[in-house]
């Protein structure tokens, strides 16, 4: 059984020109929990945090999420209005109130890149949901 008791702060960039702006969306209701990973290679192991994500469609439909093609076709002022996940962006567990948003601030707040994104949402009823791995 999942509990989706979490919240998360999602920052969706947006580029236009040289410029990178960022923008948060908070999350309420989504399942968040670590997974380990040992990495080996030649002669060195290493260990890597990974987290697994699940958004429940039901947060989604709550909230203003746009797949990532439309978000990358909205002009910059409408930007601000919704939110997409995609590799790259980052996460946050908590609420974060960011006045200037720039990666040093999201990091230095805990963010985390993600890395992997896998749409489920055409899954039964009960099910659907995005997953996202962050790092």
């Amino acid at each position: 059984m999942l509990t989706n008791n979490t919240r998360i702060t999602v920052f969706c960039s947006k580029k236009q020109g040289r410029e990178t702006f960022w923008f948060a969306t908070v999350l309420d209701g989504v399942n968040y929990h670590g997974r380990d990973q040992i990495i080996v290679a030649d002669k060195n192991v290493s260990a890597s945090d990974e987290y697994v994500i699940r958004i429940p469609d039901s947060v989604l439909q709550t909230t203003h999420y746009v797949d990532p093609s439309t978000y990358k076709s909205l002009p910059l002022d409408e930007s601000d209005n919704c939110y997409s996940l995609k590799k790259g962006d980052y996460v946050v567990k908590g609420l974060v109130d960011l006045d200037v948003i720039t990666i040093k601030d999201i990091l230095d707040a805990g963010g985390q890149q993600i890395t992997q994104v896998t749409d489920n949402l055409s899954a039964s009823a009960f099910s659907k949901h995005i997953k996202l791995v962050v790092k």
